[in-house]
């Protein structure tokens, strides 16, 4: 018997066959590789759409409507917006908040086009992205970093470098936003988002999906909860590091020279000391860090530090020590990290994991009546680490009246065998430029050293004003967080603790995708 030949299958018919596929992969419905998922309620405008790409080589396209669209007249009537797409995902961002969206996929192959179903998304708004309530003036408009993104803690939103609001925080644990006081919002080194909230630190993805949260636990500071405060950060290593606080009673007693003097208690409960006269109670910094599954795998306390050290300065009532943290930096790659004290003007170089204390730059008192107003920074809030290895930091310049704040960087030197710092750099933002506060600085700010020797920086309380300046300490970028006040019909400044920049593009891919 003779066989008829088998007949090769015709590429034309291969390809016809691969698209079919390809359709109906695209029609299942809830299919986990497209994104927004059918029906998805959105907080940002910036959207990633994704989908899987059946054939390499083909052409592929994402065609987005406004409106609910069902049918291909109304959706081409009502096309927004097409991105070309070479590897099955595409970031585009869509016009407004409070709107609906469809969208679709069309795959074209020699000529030939295929379209997918119609997915469906919307996006939410709230008082906070209205334009008529809150907003970000530009007030000088961006050249470079034109294309970065600024977190905003007062109204918990992130905005383009124009002023426009691209996502919001919605809320937490099923509380909306205006639940929450937030602090430290800003992008992890692995694409999530970490923030403050009501002084709880969690990790949320751009979605607002809950990733972490500190575990409620007092291991550290041996009080009821770890009082956590100020900055939250998410360590290269995966690991998380938080500022906390420990609360030590210190009771009045008469010395030698019949001077009062604070006799620290660490081993005295707080309950126990209740209303007596005879205590005070002083706050001390501590810095703890979790691992991912919320164990603490080092931690550090300044009462240590101060009370074996510099203990003796600070017993002298004009002298009452605040050992107030506001702000870290862990310099992961030299193991050390840098904690800042806002209550006494002081900056400690910690030797990671051991501890010790490998230097104490400034006054270390904070504002009392032996200062003379020469010190090289009071009150100082954002550390940072510059690539050179100096320290950058706010000066909210309390102790020096009359003097605005100003941002300072100092080199890390050695002076007759002593640990010390030399300013290589200042610049005095004109604070009262964009604003009819006119009042010195208070408290708050921070500055984030970005490429090419500039930096980021946002001014202190009570002022919302931000700000971009180079070496040369020329402006490229400023801007000021408003908000209206209906009863006086006018725009006031949204003062807010600090505010955080996404400047590299594949930071804010990494994000989309998380």
């Amino acid at each position: 018997m003779i066989k008829a030949p088998i007949k090769p299958i015709s590429t034309q018919y291969m390809y016809k066959h691969l698209l079919a596929c390809l359709l109906c992969l695209f029609s299942l419905p809830g299919i986990a590789q497209v994104t927004p998922a059918e029906g998805a309620l959105l907080t940002y405008r910036i959207v990633g759409f994704s989908f899987p790409m059946a054939v390499k080589g083909f052409k592929y396209e994402v065609e987005i409507a406004r409106g609910t669209c069902h049918e291909e007249r109304i959706f081409k009537e009502s096309l927004l917006k097409k991105a070309d797409i070479t590897s099955g995902k595409a970031i585009v961002e869509v016009p407004e908040f409070g709107a609906h969206y469809t969208w679709r996929i069309k795959t074209t192959d020699h000529g030939r086009t295929s379209l997918s179903d119609y997915y469906h998304f919307s996006t939410v708004t709230d008082e906070r992205v209205d334009s008529t309530r809150y907003r970000m003036r530009v007030v000088k408009t961006a050249t470079k970093f034109k294309n970065a993104f600024v977190f905003c803690d007062a109204d918990k939103v992130l905005y383009d470098m124009n002023g426009k609001p691209v996502w919001f925080l919605e809320g937490l644990n099923r509380k909306p936003a205006s639940f929450y006081a937030v602090r430290d919002l800003k992008l992890s080194p692995f694409g999530t988002i970490t923030l403050l909230a009501n002084d709880m630190p969690y990790e949320i993805n751009y979605n607002g999906d809950l990733l972490w949260q500190a575990p409620a636990t007092s291991t550290v500071s041996g009080d009821t909860i770890e009082h956590f405060h100020h900055e939250f950060t998410r360590l290269h290593s995966g690991h998380y590091m938080i500022e906390g606080m420990q609360q030590i009673p210190w009771k009045w007693t008469v010395g030698a020279d019949n001077d009062s003097i604070l006799v620290a208690e660490p081993k005295t409960k707080i309950s126990e000391v209740g209303g007596n006269k005879g205590y005070v109670i002083m706050p001390f910094g501590t810095l703890i860090e979790y691992d991912e599954k919320g164990n603490v795998v080092w931690s550090w306390h300044a009462f240590d530090y101060y009370q074996k050290t510099e203990g003796p300065k600070y017993k002298k009532i004009k002298a009452m020590l605040d050992a107030h943290e506001n702000a870290f930096y862990f310099d992961e790659a030299n193991k050390v990290v840098y904690a800042n004290f806002k209550g006494n003007s002081e900056i400690l170089k910690i030797k990671y994991p051991t501890g010790e204390v490998l230097a104490a730059y400034g006054e270390g008192f904070g504002p009392n009546p032996d200062f003379d107003g020469t010190q090289m920074f009071c009150e100082q809030h954002g550390l940072k680490i510059t690539d050179q290895g100096n320290i950058c930091l706010f000066n909210n310049n309390v102790c020096n009246p009359g003097i605005p704040p100003s941002l300072a960087v100092f080199k890390q030197t050695n002076k007759n065998g002593v640990p010390a710092l030399s300013k290589v750099w200042e610049y005095s933002y004109p604070l009262y430029a964009n604003s009819d506060l006119k009042m010195p600085g208070t408290s708050a700010g921070n500055i984030i050293p970005l490429p090419g020797q500039a930096y980021f920086a946002s001014v202190c309380l009570p002022y919302g004003n931000m700000y971009i300046v180079d070496q040369t300490k020329k402006l490229l970028w400023d801007a000021t967080l408003e908000k209206f006040e209906p009863g006086m019909n006018n725009w006031k400044d949204n003062a807010q603790y600090r505010a955080s920049i996404i400047y590299s593009d594949r930071d804010f891919e990494r994000m989309v995708w998380k």
